[in-house]
């Protein structure tokens, strides 16, 4: 992008249609659309002490400050390997670590309430809300906050058909700008104004976190359009993204006070969103203050590369297979994953598992104490199913044999 439309030279760099030549791209430049590189300067002297035995557990730290001395403690004691789980396994939940106390939870979609479109535990008889552009066509923020409160009563509830335990976990509310009245997402996000945007987004963000619920705002950020969304490389100058773009988030993020944020498909520039460390270390954490755990958009692409991310400061995979997750070994992609011995890697994942459990400590998750887990009753019927169909295989198969071993052999007759 090498021109901006300017008032100074309004003719020459009014915007015209691209032309064949201009669609074309250079080798170099599709170095740059693939480099799974980071700007994350960040040095560590040493590894991080890892599976000691402090005796504190998750419960431990409920109502403690993020910079609280007993965090460290308590991640003094979590692995290299429960950390990645921690990371890794963020598919509309998060995971368990019983043997901290860490519960598994579950974190609905999406903006229009909490929406069962995956995950398991899937989510019940919630109500599915209007859009999100309606309710800011009211410029009711006292309205927006009664169904805020009504969206926690629900995450309360829970999962009345299954294991009982509430829905601490929200993707929403979503604060993109509505560019164009054809936008595939607009229904998910409140207007074209960032101010509006901004204050509704806010008002909801403290309205359910009264009850306990960490709102992922989403999608950070120039989530612009739906179809061809996955890597499209999106263009913005700083004043333009600070004073429109950017803007919404960070008043949700300011004054709404969230623990959670969702980052975007799309790059930012030739830079995946969820892997730029300036937007998601710097300008969110550094710059406006926001402490909690971002998790990115739905892992289903090449170029959403889990280290990447982990430099970054993302904190949260939301990938449902085993392609693109943050383990040990080798990348499907060909890159490198983490490693036990790194200080850079190690200290990154201490510190994603250090936001994630903030936000998990600070929501409705801890209202229930968790013994234990057992399979949902569907799952025990299923498994007892397919383990008798597999008696009964193996019974008619060794009965066949056995019959045609005893059976006879018919005399030949000259």
């Amino acid at each position: 992008m090498t021109e901006s439309l300017s008032r100074t030279d309004w003719e020459e760099t009014f915007p015209h249609p691209t032309t064949t030549e201009e669609r074309l791209i250079t080798s170099d430049i599709q170095t740059k659309l693939r480099s799974k590189e980071t700007t994350n300067n960040e040095t560590f002297d040493a590894v991080p002490t890892m599976g000691a035995d402090k005796g504190v557990k998750f419960r431990d730290l409920v109502g403690k400050e993020y910079d609280d001395q007993l965090w460290n403690d308590f991640l003094d004691q979590m692995t290299f390997q429960e950390m990645i789980d921690l990371f890794n396994k963020g598919c509309y939940s998060t995971t368990d670590i019983e043997r901290l106390g860490i519960p598994k939870t579950t974190s609905a979609d999406g903006p229009t309430g909490f929406v069962a479109f995956q995950g398991d535990p899937a989510v019940y008889g919630c109500v599915y809300y209007q859009s999100e552009c309606l309710l800011s066509q009211t410029y009711n923020l006292e309205l927006a906050t009664k169904q805020a409160h009504a969206l926690g009563e629900e995450s309360l509830v829970g999962n009345e058909k299954g294991d009982g335990l509430s829905y601490p976990g929200w993707y929403a509310p979503g604060v993109n700008l509505h560019r164009s009245p054809f936008s595939g997402r607009n229904t998910e996000y409140y207007a074209e104004d960032p101010l509006l945007t901004g204050k509704f987004a806010a008002t909801v963000i403290k309205g359910v976190q009264e009850k306990g619920v960490y709102a992922n705002v989403k999608h950070f950020a120039l989530n612009d359009q739906e179809t061809h969304r996955g890597g499209i490389a999106t263009w913005c100058d700083e004043q333009a993204m600070r004073e429109l773009y950017f803007k919404a988030f960070e008043i949700a993020v300011k004054e709404g006070k969230s623990h959670g944020l969702m980052t975007s498909f799309n790059r930012i520039g030739y830079e995946w969103a969820g892997g730029s460390y300036r937007l998601v270390t710097t300008i969110l954490r550094k710059e406006w203050g926001f402490v909690g755990s971002v998790i990115c958009d739905y892992k289903s692409w090449a170029f959403m590369d889990s280290k990447q991310m982990l430099y970054a400061g993302g904190d949260l995979s939301l990938v449902a297979g085993e392609d693109g997750m943050l383990q040990s070994g080798k990348n499907p992609y060909g890159t490198p994953y983490v490693t036990e011995t790194d200080p850079k890697d190690t200290n990154m994942l201490r510190r994603t598992a250090h936001n994630n459990c903030y936000a998990l400590v600070n929501s409705n998750a801890m209202k229930a104490n968790i013994l234990g887990y057992k399979p949902a009753l569907w799952r025990v019927g299923l498994t007892a199913g397919t383990v008798s169909l597999a008696v009964l295989d193996a019974g008619w198969g060794a009965a066949v044999i056995f019959l045609a071993l005893r059976k006879k052999p018919t005399p030949v007759v000259e």
